[in-house]
């Protein structure tokens, strides 16, 4: 009832602004309900359209949605506080074993973005890491024609000692990519 009661004091929506939101991310990624609010017309067009594709979200998910939306004030804070402390521990790790990294600590959500030393490729990275256990997403997922290639997203979702260990296999990954001289100065390539 309370979330009912702060929802009617919304203002209208505005005609062609859309405002979407979701639970994966503050609460759980595996909770895959979201929302959108737009003026009538649009939220018609959409729900047309959507019904083409499927037939609704899982009943459960749905019914998990409600209570936890309906407690959304209560559980916010305890989550961000995870979230923080996850994120520090991420931050520490990198520090430790890739201080060359450059991570800037995050405003917010539940990832960092790293920017590679030169040289160093993302994807090739992303690769080795699998193999070594630990997946991460590498920049040009998220750039057009292979953008951001020296970039990596590492999310802090897991467990501090997870964390922690999947920055250990990352830089064992990158020490493997590199090849031996590279860290002397010397050319890794020849020239004739």
């Amino acid at each position: 009832m309370q979330a009912n009661a702060r929802h009617r004091s919304l203002p209208r929506p505005v005609t062609g602004v859309l405002l979407a939101g979701s639970l994966s991310k503050p609460i759980w990624g595996g909770l895959r309900v979201g929302w959108i609010r737009a003026d009538a017309q649009t939220v018609r067009r959409l729900a047309i359209a959507r019904s083409s594709q499927d037939v609704g979200s899982p009943v459960l998910d749905q019914l998990l949605a409600v209570q936890v939306i309906g407690r959304l004030d209560e559980l916010l804070p305890d989550r961000r506080a995870l979230l923080r402390e996850r994120g520090d521990v991420l931050l520490g790790a990198l520090a430790r074993h890739r201080p060359r990294w450059q991570t800037l600590p995050p405003a917010g959500g539940m990832f960092v973005w790293t920017e590679l030393p030169p040289g160093v490729s993302a994807s090739a990275l992303a690769n080795r890491a699998a193999e070594l256990g630990v997946r991460v997403a590498a920049g040009p997922r998220f750039g057009p024609n292979g953008g951001f290639e020296r970039r990596i997203r590492l999310p802090f979702t897991q467990p501090p000692v997870q964390l922690t260990e999947a920055v250990r296999r990352l830089a064992i990954a990158e020490d493997q990519l590199r090849p031996r001289n590279a860290d002397a100065g010397l050319p890794t390539t020849w020239v004739t």
